[in-house]
């Protein structure tokens, strides 16, 4: 007799328990739209970083520091006026610095507690001030100084590279600029709870959802 269910629920172990379906199965498109059965993003950063029960993780969080903000704020009427340049502490900025500790870091995944679901342009600007949270596998001693180090130092270490993505139009410059020649760390750090593995895999079997997602596809259509 064929099972009704096309959802598997596989309960495991060593690794996150998983909840699947293949909505192939089931009709999951339609002419107008498209369906998703999809995991958390937690889930599936965790399973990137590498589970193990046996594994310790070690979390962190990061946002804007307060000073910087304030600084380029007061900076603003003054420099606007002799250049083009953007100045302002924006979501965009904050992005590209996290992604360069990451690159600093092995064993590394990051996500912000705040899910925006607007478009880029409609950000606002409290967004650099939601934290990140960054999990770190195994942390020695060693590895945890060069992770503190590389969000501490990250304007500093990386301006070679800064300099590079924001030519030629050099948008942002000005503001990183500010930040080196007063020596103002752009993000503050804080260093969270450490979780061993199996505690890690009861909290998200439990608590963390998949999601059923819709999404609109647009049709194009030629008059002529």
């Amino acid at each position: 007799m064929e099972l009704v269910s096309r959802t598997e629920i596989l309960e495991r172990k060593d690794k996150l328990n998983k909840i699947k379906l293949d909505l192939n199965k089931i009709g999951g498109e339609s002419s107008s739209y498209r369906y998703y059965f999809r995991d958390s993003e937690v889930r599936e950063l965790i399973e990137k970083l590498g589970f193990d029960n046996e594994d310790k993780y070690f979390f962190f969080s990061t946002a804007a520091n307060p000073e910087a903000d304030e600084i380029v704020r007061k900076n603003y009427k003054k420099f606007k006026v002799q250049t083009c340049t953007s100045w302002h502490f924006s979501p965009d900025i904050m992005d590209f610095l996290i992604r360069l500790i990451h690159e600093k870091n092995e064993h590394h995944v990051s996500f912000s507690q705040v899910r925006s679901k607007v478009h880029n342009l409609d950000g606002i600007s409290e967004e650099i001030y939601w934290p990140t949270v960054h999990i770190l596998k195994n942390l020695t001693k060693t590895r945890k100084r060069e992770f503190v180090d590389s969000v501490e130092n990250v304007l500093v270490d990386n301006f070679e590279k800064i300099k590079e993505r924001e030519a030629p139009q050099n948008y942002n410059l000005e503001t990183y600029k500010l930040w080196r020649r007063n020596k103002i760390k752009p993000i503050i750090l804080r260093e969270g709870c450490i979780f061993a593995g199996e505690e890690i895999k009861k909290a998200m079997d439990w608590l963390f959802q998949y999601s059923y997602e819709m999404e609109y596809i647009e049709h194009y259509y030629d008059d002529y």
